[in-house]
């Protein structure tokens, strides 16, 4: 263990790579969105149909990648195995992790799949569509967090002790009390959001945004449970997101390009975007 200033880092992991590329790509892609001349501003469903095309792709890529390495390493090993034989007669088949094909699944945990994926898809998208309308201060992330330690301690039950459970509940307490203490803070015009958008409005936001915190704990557990028991590729659960999102919002777009034309004013623009939530659900 390498350490500096008495502080330990412990072992690099590759899996390091994935922090720094999402937080490089991230702060890349809202540099882009900032950018006036940036065309893909103006067109929502064209974002998300890129953005799930990348998925397929990159997530083909990647598993074939993946595949490739393990079945390399799954040879070497049955390699090693078989020169040391003759030395070790009870040794056993040495522990490789290949990944089971999910059509080989049973129908429920296929079903449960491609639940998950679509959970996700709901989730990202709802979140860009109520951002759209400025709402997303109503946004109790909290209530992700809650769900999630919910269903963990659910499916992998461990002992929680005292302080952990407390500090747990205290921080997210604390933390929900100031979200929804911002929210009454100036918003438009010296007026809070709820002035500004409606009182029943809001309200039906922040309950939305609760019950997908809800769906999408449970769909992360779900894929937890997927990848650990039943050794589904993350890469597949990658794919799937990218196909249902795609399929989604290309039917989305071709709904908007016959029928958004018709759309002359803000009222009709948010129809045609809440259209597109309820396809998605």
């Amino acid at each position: 263990m390498s350490e500096c200033c008495c502080i330990g880092f412990g072992k690099f992991s590759y899996f390091y790579f994935y922090i720094l590329g999402s937080i490089l790509t991230n702060a890349i892609k809202k540099e882009f969105y900032k950018l006036d001349s940036f065309i893909l501003n103006q067109f929502l469903l064209m974002q998300s149909i890129y953005k799930y095309f990348s998925y397929i792709l990159f997530g083909l890529l990647f598993n074939w990648i993946l595949n490739r390495y393990l079945h390399k390493k799954k040879r070497n090993d049955d390699k090693g195995e078989e020169t040391s034989r003759k030395q070790l007669s009870s040794t056993k088949s040495l522990n490789t992790l290949i990944y089971n094909n999910i059509l080989k699944f049973q129908k429920k945990d296929i079903f449960s799949c491609i639940f998950v994926c679509f959970v996700y898809v709901l989730h990202l998208e709802s979140l860009k569509i109520v951002g759209y309308f400025k709402l997303g201060s109503l946004n109790i992330w909290t209530a992700h967090i809650g769900f999630v330690i919910f269903f963990m301690n659910i499916y992998y039950k461990q002992n929680i002790y005292k302080h952990q459970l407390y500090s747990m509940v205290f921080v997210i307490f604390l933390d929900t009390i100031l979200l929804v203490a911002s929210t009454f803070l100036d918003y438009e015009a010296n007026k809070n959001i709820y002035q500004v958008k409606g009182f029943i409005l809001c309200n039906c936001i922040t309950l939305y945004y609760i019950f997908i915190s809800f769906m999408f704990s449970y769909a992360e557990v779900k894929t937890k449970i997927l990848i650990d028991r039943k050794y589904l590729s993350p890469y597949i659960i990658i794919i799937l997101v990218g196909i249902i999102g795609f399929i989604l919002n290309i039917i989305a777009a071709l709904i908007s390009e016959f029928y958004g034309n018709k759309c002359k004013d803000q009222k009709d623009i948010i129809v045609m975007l809440m259209f597109h939530l309820i396809l998605l659900n």
